[in-house]
């Protein structure tokens, strides 16, 4: 079973849409907090044809669950919804579901619109349902052993500066949409540089698309203030073998410093990756240091803005209300 433990209430919910929309092949809304008027998911912000109840309750008994569900029945009759469903983090025996479709019936097709904890992991157990395990790395990182698989692989230059804390960070970290649009752009253009200010979350989302690019077979190769001599040298002679490369504060940690030769050097390793198709870079710096590169080395100016090595440039300044929602949803970093 995957770990549904590390799961806040918020991300929970976004999982359960993600599972749904699926299932009911329609797109599926979630709202802000405390503007749901006690709606989770919905098909229609305003006509709400279909509603899905989400209730985490992880380790909570079943008549805590129950009890939450009875003041939800004379909110339903006053929606009138066409179709109304449950999914929950809780195992429901049959005798269960059909008390909760009791009170449900006149909304439910049958105890099947109930979702339960052993529901929801056989779906997301289906190979055609991967897509939606991938994207929620929390169900998955302690479950498939990932961590303890990249510690024992020994594929990491300067490993010790990456893996500091990544168990710690894994539980902190945030799904944004930004996470999930950096490997959008890893899958499509293969090579990345974020930007942003201190604070603002490149290294650990760094570390977190490393995780989720070991979890799919890939080895790392990672550096940090733009050492891209050790790197060139520690890339495999397998072109074939699928691997990614990591440039933490490429353009320097706290000032630009870009040594004579790193530009031709950081040049030939982005003209190496662009021609294997297998190979990822992912880059990131201040968004200061990068103003600072591109106003002192023509060089470097001509390289960020050359359309033909396809780097894709995503600024992590800014967070829409959803991903702010999201951080603020989790008690545990603050």
């Amino acid at each position: 079973m995957y770990n549904y433990n590390n799961l806040s209430d918020f991300e929970f919910e976004i999982l359960c849409k993600d599972i749904m929309q699926k299932k009911l092949g329609v797109k599926l809304f979630t709202f802000q907090k405390g503007r749901d008027g006690g709606i989770d998911v919905t098909d229609d912000p305003k006509n709400k044809k279909v509603i899905i109840q989400v209730k985490h309750y992880i380790n909570s008994k079943y008549s805590d669950l129950l009890g939450t569900l009875k003041k939800e029945v004379q909110k339903v009759k006053e929606l009138k919804p066409e179709k109304y469903y449950i999914c929950c983090a809780i195992k429901l025996t049959a005798k269960n579901k059909r008390e909760i479709y009791d009170m449900f019936s006149e909304y439910m097709e049958s105890a099947n619109d109930i979702m339960s904890l052993i529901d929801i992991d056989d779906f997301l157990e289906c190979p055609e349902n991967m897509d939606i395990v991938r994207k929620h790395y929390k169900l998955w990182l302690e479950s498939t052993n990932v961590l303890s698989m990249i510690f024992n692989q020994s594929v990491f230059i300067d490993c010790e500066s990456l893996l500091c804390d990544i168990e710690e960070d894994s539980r902190r970290f945030v799904e944004t949409s930004c996470y999930n649009e950096c490997i959008d752009i890893l899958e499509k253009k293969r090579m990345l540089l974020l930007l942003g200010m201190p604070g603002a979350g490149k290294t650990v989302t760094t570390k977190m698309l490393a995780i989720y690019y070991a979890s799919k077979g890939y080895r790392i190769r990672y550096t940090t203030n733009g050492d891209i001599s050790d790197i060139k040298n520690a890339i495999s002679i397998q072109k074939d073998l699928p691997e990614i490369i990591l440039l933490d504060d490429c353009l320097g940690q706290h000032y630009f410093r870009m040594k004579e030769t790193q530009g031709n050097e950081l040049l030939s390793l982005v003209k190496y990756v662009a021609c294997h198709k297998n190979k990822k870079l992912i880059m990131n710096s201040r968004v200061t240091i990068f103003q600072q590169a591109k106003e002192h080395v023509i060089e470097f100016r001509q390289f960020a803005e050359d359309e033909k090595f396809k780097i894709k440039i995503l600024d992590m300044g800014t967070l829409s209300l959803l991903d702010k929602g999201r951080i603020f949803s989790q008690p545990h970093i603050f």
